[in-house]
């Protein structure tokens, strides 16, 4: 079908352009962070971390099955598709808003809603969730499908002025609370639209007619679109290989769906709104190219003069992603903040319709211009991860040099445990070595997933693994969070007894020097991890070539914490060699350890969320610090 309409064109206009940048830019294989679990259990059908994502998950589940490649490189494409069909609606609906707020004719509208458009696929917000398989990209196409759903209804239920009445408003209400159920079984994030939404229901419809004329309406086809979380129940009865939570009850399916792990997370660290606060202030600008926020001004003016129910909408978006992320005590807040972009993306689109009333058609086609390829060059830098293979690299430098049946100990999710299960589960490597996240033992499904997955280890230690389950179980019912001395011994004697009875027969290594194990047992550097071992004679390392290929785009946690991890396992290996009398070993180890420099200069380091800049200066400066003279030893 050719689009005829200028609005049509505009949509699928951008719908291509962004879809090329996406693809171009797209990581090739797994990142960091949530990406390789979401991989795994998408493929899998299995049962990801809280709220599980079912809509995602089937519809991803079947794509990476599908696909005539890899399973990785189909979901990230997945994922650029998404992120670029959010054109598609968010077009039509900066076109809707800007035939309310304006009277410009449909081309000079279509062009402003294209640029504006592109605007908002060009921020690093908005890019980023195209370059690699996450929730946020299918997110980021609900937003503006639920938000044009939603205008479509009240234009249906109270025709503007001058606008013929149509009977159809059931249709449309049915048609807008379905969806919003739908796109709430992906991220519940999508509720930072609704105090937007109110705003403009309320000043169309009134309170009244609102909440007791339409609300009941409304409520079933909402209801109706939160079927897919009944797959979360199947899912996990047929135990996949990965089942966050073990949701074959209903009880767990509601502690999982209600993000139960996340309940004390809003506002409950004492300093974090103003670690948050420090890095929007430079973020949200840099996010918008700086003069982005000017023309998001004019046009809150303009909306805010000709239809103030949209232009409270706008702001309502902007300012629901801020609260939720000053909230957030996470160091990864960035697509929280997609609801800011989305109502600035609103703003900035009746800001070039004010320069067009203004200053004419020309003069806003290059502004217009100017704002996208300024936010691509700005961006481009950030977003680009097309090269990056640092998560890859990391798994197979980490797993790789292990012997055959090894039982590694974990603790880093976001650069270790995550990828580790994609190409475990996925693409079948090093699934002859077992791994534990220490962390996570505190919750009981990992718990009972572990003694599923290893019946024979676990049947070594049963007595402590029972005793310290019963302690779990025991905290879990009573929704308690911190864990009670009882229990820390209980979980000290079960992995301290784990890793024993493993050594029977498997060497064990944490990635850590793992303090629940006993102290007497000798901690070797065995590159990425550390062997555990009773025997104190010096161990030798295993030859290995590196799969690490530098990616030195972005500056953020993950990339510094797994160049961190590669430069301080060479230090920690040298201060071990030059404890055995080893002098050329050990400073051939500290040269080594140079070549995972990330090459941070400590004055571009700018705030980062949750004040995490301090890590990477303090990775920046361990770097620095391998060119003194003495061997250093890296502690952690």
């Amino acid at each position: 079908m050719i689009p005829r309409t200028p609005r049509a064109v505009a949509a699928w206009v951008a719908f291509a352009l962004a879809l090329a940048l996406f693809l171009a830019t797209m990581n090739r294989t797994v990142g960091f962070g949530d990406r390789g679990e979401l991989a795994a259990t998408a493929y899998g059908f299995g049962v990801p971390h809280p709220t599980g994502y079912p809509t995602l998950m089937l519809l991803a589940g079947a794509v990476a099955r599908l696909a005539p490649f890899s399973p990785i490189l189909a979901l990230n494409a997945l994922a650029a598709l998404l992120a670029a069909a959010a054109m598609l609606a968010l077009v039509p609906l900066l076109d809707r808003v800007l035939a309310r707020a304006t009277v410009l004719e449909p081309r000079p509208r279509a062009g402003i809603a294209l640029g504006a458009a592109l605007f908002a696929a060009s921020t690093a917000t908005w890019w980023q969730q195209g370059n690699g398989f996450e929730v946020y990209a299918l997110h980021v196409l609900w937003m503006p499908v639920v938000v044009l759903a939603f205008l479509r209804f009240l234009d249906a239920a109270r025709p503007a002025p001058g606008q013929a009445p149509t009977s159809d408003a059931g249709r449309r209400g049915l048609v807008f609370s379905l969806l919003l159920g739908l796109a709430a079984t992906n991220h519940v994030t999508i509720v930072l639209v609704l105090p937007g939404l109110l705003i403009v229901a309320l000043a169309r419809l009134g309170v009244r007619d609102f909440f007791v004329r339409w609300m009941p309406r409304l409520l079933p086809g909402f209801l109706l679109g939160l079927a897919p979380y009944g797959w979360l129940l199947v899912a996990a009865q047929r135990d996949p290989a990965f089942a966050w939570g073990d949701t074959r009850t209903l009880p767990a399916l509601v502690r999982h769906v209600t993000g139960d792990l996340y309940g004390g997370w809003i506002f409950s660290k004492s300093g974090a709104v103003a670690l948050q606060a420090r890095y929007l202030l430079i973020r949200v600008p840099w996010d918008l190219a700086w003069v982005g926020p000017i023309v998001c001004g004019l046009g809150l003016g303009l909306l805010a003069q000709r239809t103030r129910a949209l232009a409270g909408m706008a702001l309502a978006f902007v300012l629901a992603g801020l609260a939720f992320t000053l909230g957030y005590p996470v160091s990864d807040p960035d697509p929280y903040l997609l609801t800011t972009v989305l109502g600035a993306t609103l703003a900035l689109a009746a800001g070039l319709a004010r320069v067009h009333e203004r200053l004419g058609a020309r003069v806003t086609a290059v502004l217009a211009t100017a704002l996208v390829f300024g936010n691509v060059a700005l961006h481009l830098r950030d977003c680009d991860e097309s090269r990056n293979r640092l998560a890859e690299g990391f798994v197979i430098d980490l797993l790789g040099p292990l012997p055959e049946h090894s039982l590694l100990f974990t603790e880093g999710w976001e650069i270790a445990e995550a990828p580790a299960l994609y190409f475990q589960q996925v693409e079948g490597f090093r699934r002859d070595v077992t791994t534990v996240n220490s962390v996570l033992t505190r919750r009981g499904w990992y718990l009972d997933q572990l003694r599923r997955r290893e019946p024979e280890l676990i049947g070594r230690v049963r007595v402590a693994f029972d005793a310290y389950r019963a302690q779990v179980a025991a905290r879990e019912r009573s929704r308690g969070i911190a864990e009670t001395k009882p229990e820390y011994e209980a979980r000290v004697a079960f992995l301290d007894g784990l890793a024993a009875a493993a050594m029977v027969d498997r060497p064990v290594f944490a990635m850590t020097s793992l303090p629940e194990v006993r102290a007497t047992w000798q901690r070797v550097p065995w590159r990425l991890a550390i062997l555990l071992t009773p025997d104190t004679s010096y161990v030798s390392e295993p030859d290995w070539s590196y799969a690490y290929r530098p990616w030195r785009q972005r500056l953020d946690t993950y990339t510094t914490e797994a160049c961190w991890a590669y430069g301080s396992s060479r230090t920690r290996r040298a201060d071990y060699e030059a404890r055995h009398g080893h002098g050329a070993r050990a400073t051939a180890r500290i040269a080594e350890a140079r070549v995972f420099d990330p090459g941070i200069r400590l004055e571009q380091v700018t705030p980062l969320a949750l004040g995490t800049d301090s890590q990477v200066l303090t990775v920046a400066r361990f770097f620095r610090g391998l060119d003194a003279a003495r061997v250093p030893v890296a502690n952690r």
